[in-house]
């Protein structure tokens, strides 16, 4: 009674015949979830990772939203036709699919065209290499010019504060904490950090 009670309660919710029903039957909901869950990731590499972290063209962020709004579309689209039970005349699927696959690579093939040549200025080569950030600061390691070494962990922790802080504004670029602590201790030339870190701005302190 319980398992019968159970059934007819999700008949219920999903009737066979209705919209939900039919995204049920067909696997959309959960391709849905699966695609937008992995989309989400390969963003969030390509923001935080590969952009932020490494530098790269803030184009590829633009890249990876077309390539995964492609794919959805696309496989939400064959799903859907594909579990249709009617006979149909014209299978839209053959149709669509090819069509946001040519929409997404002309569009992301435009992006392409925007990453032009290196410093060296190589016309037409597309740079996937680190590029330097407009309005940027990197934030040194703060000194410890104190008598007392147990201040170290203070001025480390001071500096990551800052890192946090102005890496909330939108505007501004902030390289990771990692990118800058690899120059804790050494004695290096502002000018040579800054084109390294390929930045606008060099802080430091004490």
């Amino acid at each position: 009674m319980k398992t019968a009670g159970h059934q007819a309660s999700r008949a219920k919710q999903y009737p066979p015949g209705s919209f939900l029903g039919k995204l049920k039957d067909r696997g959309i909901l959960g391709a849905l979830a699966t695609i937008v869950g992995s989309g989400w990731l390969v963003y969030e590499i390509v923001h935080f990772i590969l952009v932020e972290h490494y530098h790269f063209p803030e184009r590829l962020k633009d890249i990876s939203i077309v390539s995964i709004v492609c794919v959805l579309l696309s496989i939400l689209t064959w799903r859907w036709f594909r579990g249709e039970k009617k006979r149909r005349r014209v299978k839209w699927e053959y149709l669509l699919v090819p069509a946001f696959v040519l929409a997404g690579t002309l569009l992301n093939g435009s992006y392409l065209l925007h990453l032009r040549a290196d410093n060296q200025g190589e016309p037409g080569r597309i740079a996937f290499h680190k590029v330097a950030w407009q309005d940027s600061v990197a934030v040194l390691p703060f000194i410890n010019m104190s008598a007392d070494p147990d201040q170290e962990y203070f001025c480390d922790g001071l500096t990551e504060e800052l890192i946090t802080k102005l890496s909330q504004i939108q505007d501004l670029k902030v390289p990771a904490r990692t990118s800058t602590f690899v120059f804790k201790g050494e004695n290096v030339d502002i000018r040579d950090v800054g084109e390294k870190l390929r930045v606008d701005n060099v802080l430091e302190g004490s």
